[in-house]
């Protein structure tokens, strides 16, 4: 079972995750579209909002389950429910991206500010750690919870995806440093990659929810 203090706690910490998953990836959004010019930065912020969904969508399932609005047993197909509610949304959003990048960025990739999108990659590092690290106290104070494993699985592609930008910044700097042209295409280039991956994954979890 799931006594009502259990599930009050996991309450809390889905709230804090949700502030997290809320405040972090805008900021960084806004740093990738204003200053960074770097659509990798906006992609990682992009995909951090739509794991942001399903803490939302875990938050929820808690809530049904302390008020006893569904039995403990309907855990489980709820969370694969909106599961796949989230998955929707993420391939939604990077099929957007990947057709504006596609259609607009290979032509003429952005001059991104190698500073900038490095500090981005890092905002969405520190909000990925951020929520690991409270799901790590939320998994420690209920080992039975089922829905941190899936979460921790969202933000360690958070973690990933939070180092691309970083990663591209350093490539892109060092190949300004050796004089090579159009290197800044790297960034549509991760951003076209890292849209696919996701797209792929997100289309096999749906159809394969139990084995994930």
């Amino acid at each position: 079972g799931n006594p009502p203090v259990r599930c009050h706690c996991e309450i809390n910490y889905y709230r804090v995750l949700l502030f997290i998953s809320a405040t972090v990836p805008f900021i960084e959004i806004l740093v990738g579209w204003i200053f960074a010019k770097s659509d990798v930065v906006i992609m990682d912020g992009i995909h951090a909002l739509a794991d942001g969904s399903f803490f939302a969508f875990a938050y929820k399932v808690t809530r049904l389950v302390h008020n006893k609005t569904i039995p403990r047993d309907d855990e489980k197909r709820a969370r694969i429910r909106y599961g796949r509610i989230q998955l929707v949304l993420l391939v939604i959003g990077m099929s957007v991206l990947l057709f504006f990048e596609i259609m607009y960025r290979f032509d003429a990739p952005p001059d991104m500010h190698i500073g900038f999108t490095a500090f981005g990659g890092m905002i969405g590092l520190v909000g990925a750690l951020l929520s690991y690290a409270t799901l790590r106290e939320l998994k420690k104070w209920n080992p039975a919870n089922r829905t941190s494993d899936v979460s921790t699985i969202h933000v360690w592609s958070d973690i990933w995806t939070s180092v691309v930008p970083i990663v591209t910044a350093t490539l892109v700097w060092i190949g300004r440093r050796l004089s090579i042209q159009n290197i800044t295409f790297l960034d549509p280039f991760f951003t076209v990659l890292i849209a696919l991956y996701f797209i792929a994954t997100s289309i096999k979890y749906f159809i394969y929810p139990a084995k994930h």
